[in-house]
This record gives C-alpha cells, sequence and structure tokens, in this order.
C-alpha cells in the first residue's frame, strides 16, 4: 500500500476513528466465515443484520464493504 502511496489499513481506522465513525461487522458474513465478535478490532462495536443495519443507517451516509 505504501508503495502505491495509499494509506494502510491501520491509518483509515485511525482516521475513522478521529471521525467517530460507526463500524459494524455483518451477521451473516460472521456466521458463513466462523467468526466472533472477539475476531474484530475494539471499534466493531456490534453485529447487525441487513434490516437492522438499514434502520440505523436511515438519513446517515453508508459505506458498505
Amino acid at each position: 500500500m505504501r508503495k502505491n502511496h495509499v494509506a494502510t489499513l491501520e491509518e483509515l481506522v485511525e482516521a475513522a476513528r478521529l471521525l467517530g465513525i460507526r463500524m459494524y461487522a455483518c451477521e451473516m458474513a460472521m456466521h458463513v466465515l466462523g467468526l466472533q465478535k472477539t475476531d474484530f478490532i475494539e471499534e466493531v462495536k456490534d453485529e447487525v443484520g441487513v434490516a437492522t443495519f438499514l434502520k440505523i443507517s436511515e438519513g446517515g451516509r453508508t459505506l458498505f464493504i
């Protein structure tokens, strides 16, 4: 990433934290991949399904990755 002049994942997470971004993990993806909440960084506050995500993101800016 550095070679291509792109911020590292750590730098992007820190920038998001400073901006007050809320991060959520996809509940279905976690199930499929066998992941637990403890597998994520502390900035990931909760795991949510699609319906919950749509409700909490209503009226806001949303980036789905």
